[in-house]
């Protein structure tokens, strides 16, 4: 059920009014975090010394503990370096992994090029601060890099030409998966909600400049009527940067985006665009995506709104600026000494000597009263201080001396004890990452291109791209978790792999060894250890390929019996069955192409080794009995052969089975098939070894 401006403007009041308490409150937390509280009072103070005071005026101190305090909670969770692991749902799938090689390599250029590190901290800081950290993720076609100009069209679709009779073009840009930070005063909520998981709808208000809003709406006289008219009021805006309130005249207007989730009546859900006078935009939300991510630092039962740390600290910060006020009024009215002279008594300067003052007094001598330095609240505001850090649940002075002594296994896991301490927090900020992790992937699938995906993955997985880009949803292919990328859990996983390599590398074959060398978090470089998972590489390739129905014909220089084993492993799977025809026979078809090529590569080894023999030596009698051929009814006698020859038969078969130690590695089927196709090759003398199999296409000859 669509809505008119009436509705949505009562929407919003309504909202408004709900939390303008909380809002008062979120915006007062930052003027406190930032020490601008009381700023004009204490620049009148600063900007001349006070030595006295009226009945009338009041001493404003603050001792501000609380910047302290929310920074070790943002140290202590960007300390964890939150960040995501994506892994495959099903990791016995080829094609799961690879999905989730992909969508790694999205996330991580996603975040390099939106400078997701800087945001993250500034998000860390809404969540300790604010109490709630908020981002609205969207394509912007407008965003990204530039790529030149495209001519504008009419309705009909033809070029759209200007006064000057030319073209009239526009910019065009590859556009951008923006991640918009939205500060918590700023998001209205549907009041009726108890959780943002019931949360039907949200409002953004946004400040946007008059001009740039009105090259939006184009021509629309009544469009450009609404911004208009909504652009002459005046609004008192909170500006974070200077924490504090600023008037905003008619060169920004005030615009309210009102969000609907999907549900009966918005099926892919539904947007508006408007401002205080009329509708600017509205329409379903693209893919029916919901663009928002929250994550509140303390929650209460009734409310989907956060709250932060401060709002249990505040009361205890209140009673220490009291005490820090008294001492400071105490010392302004009863601080300096004072001289009490009898009645009748009188004082002058007497004569002065090296720097020594006289006083001569007629008289009693005069009583001195010594100031008050206001101890006497000392012990009360320490105990206040120390209540307020006790209430935090951090310790006045938590930091710890290293003694120039690292043990790796005691840093890990002192480390570890550590985090459990603020987990209850960092756990909610990291489901918040991952949250927003799954929703770049989700948009990137939609909006990147098969072009635009090869720069990000490289050109070695262009091949694998159409997984990327067919697979229906990713939900059903990865699995994003948290993660930390900090210095000791990279050190934990370092000495996992070290214990490893350490008693099982010896006998690992240099394909493992080289997926082993590709986890180390401190080692991982393709270019060093390409080789060893060259072979690896190719065959999954191969496998994805094949899977999607393509045909990948055999290469000579290919490892075969590594591809054969994998083909014989992937014909086995209990999945293999349930393949269309046509992909089960080109499995077939390339798994013969590689066994014709491995017993070719097998035949042209024994040619090789196929020579002169050498005939020198004695002759030495073996068991083995041959006929004269000259007189063939005789019986037959040991046959004598030089010792040469039999010495070269011996390094022949040696070599050979040197040799043959890859075949025995595969399967028997595929031992057998090899091995048939060795020994028809005297019967195919001449001819091309593809001939066997009509299937095969584009192999060498014999």
């Amino acid at each position: 059920m669509k809505k008119n401006i009436s509705d949505l403007n009562a929407l919003y009041q309504n909202a408004d009014s709900t939390d303008a308490e909380l809002f008062a409150e979120q915006r007062s937390n930052i003027l406190l975090t930032s020490g601008n509280h009381y700023a004009k009072k204490m620049r009148e103070v600063l900007s001349r010394q006070v030595s006295t005071i009226s009945k009338d005026q009041k001493i404003r101190i603050v001792r501000n503990h609380l910047r302290k305090i929310t920074t070790t909670y943002q140290n202590n969770i960007l300390n964890n370096s939150p960040d995501v692991s994506i892994k495959a749902k099903n990791e016995s799938e080829l094609q799961d992994q690879k999905i989730a090689e992909q969508a790694t390599g999205v996330w991580t250029d996603w975040k390099e090029r939106n400078d997701f590190a800087g945001k993250r901290r500034k998000l860390v800081s809404d969540y300790v601060d604010i109490g709630e950290a908020i981002v609205k993720i969207f394509f912007d076609p407008n965003a990204g890099k530039f790529l030149g100009y495209e001519p504008q069209l009419d309705e009909m679709g033809l070029p759209l030409m200007g006064e000057d009779g030319q073209p009239v073009a526009k910019p065009k840009f590859e556009g951008e998966i923006v991640c918009e930070r939205v500060l918590g005063f700023n998001l209205l909520r549907d009041p009726e909600a108890k959780d943002w998981d019931e949360c039907r709808w949200v409002c953004v208000r946004k400040m946007v400049d008059t001009k740039k809003l009105k090259s939006m709406v184009g021509n629309d006289e009544k469009l450009v009527k609404f911004i208009n008219e909504s652009s002459k009021n005046t609004y008192q805006v909170f500006d974070g940067q200077n924490t504090s309130y600023t008037s905003q005249d008619k060169t920004m207007t005030l615009t309210r985006e009102f969000f609907f989730k999907p549900c009966v009546d918005y099926p892919q859900g539904y947007f508006y665009i408007t401002t205080e006078e009329g509708i600017l935009f509205e329409g379903e939300l693209p893919n029916g995506e919901w663009p928002f991510e929250i994550v509140s630092f303390d929650e209460f039962p009734t409310s989907c709104r956060g709250y932060s740390i401060i709002k249990q600290l505040r009361p205890v910060q209140a009673e220490i600026n009291r005490a820090a006020s008294a001492i400071v009024q105490t010392q302004l009215t009863l601080g300096m000494d004072k001289i009490i002279l009898r009645n009748g008594s009188s004082m002058e300067a007497g004569g002065e000597a090296h720097g020594v003052k006289a006083i001569q007094v007629v008289g009693q001598d005069p009583t001195i009263l010594s100031g008050r330095s206001g101890e006497q609240f000392v012990g009360y505001l320490s105990a206040c201080i120390s209540e307020l850090y006790n209430i935090a649940m951090v310790e006045e002075d938590s930091l710890m001396k290293e003694n120039g002594q690292v043990d790796p296994y005691g840093m890990l896991f002192r480390t570890m004890s550590q985090k459990k301490k603020f987990s209850s927090w960092s756990e909610k900020f990291e489901k918040f990452i991952v949250a927003i992790c799954r929703k770049v992937l989700n948009l990137s699938k939609v909006y990147y291109s098969p072009d635009r995906l090869v720069p990000i993955l490289g050109r070695n997985e262009q091949v694998n791209i159409p997984e990327w880009m067919q697979t229906p949803e990713l939900r059903y292919a990865i699995v994003p978790e948290a993660a930390n990328e900090d210095v000791e859990s990279k050190m934990g996983r370092q000495l996992a792999l070290n214990h490893i390599l350490q008693y099982g590398g010896a006998n690992m074959a240099p394909d493992d060894l080289g997926k082993v060398l590709r986890l180390m978090p401190y080692v991982n470089n393709e270019k060093l250890f390409d080789e060893f998972t060259l072979d690896y590489d190719v065959a999954n390739n191969i496998l994805l390929r094949l899977d999607r129905g393509e045909y990948v014909p055999a290469k000579p220089n290919q490892s075969h019996p590594y591809i054969i084993k994998r083909l014989d492993h992937r014909m086995l799977s209990p999945d293999f069955d349930f393949l269309a025809p046509q992909i089960q026979q080109l499995y077939a078809q390339v798994k013969m192409e590689h066994d014709q090529l491995e017993a070719q590569r097998q035949i042209q080894i024994q040619q090789m080794k196929d020579g002169y023999i050498p005939t020198g030596g004695n002759l030495i009698a073996c068991d083995f009995y041959v006929s004269d051929p000259t007189k063939p009814e005789k019986m037959p006698m040991r046959a004598r052969i030089p010792y040469e020859s039999l010495n070269w038969l011996m390094q022949r078969i040696q070599a050979q089975g040197v040799a043959q130690q890859d075949l025995s590695q595969l399967s028997e089927g595929s031992q057998q098939d090899i091995a048939s196709l060795i020994g028809s090759a005297p019967q195919m003398q001449g001819q091309q070894l593809q001939a066997a199999n009509p299937l095969s296409s584009g192999l060498p000859s014999q």
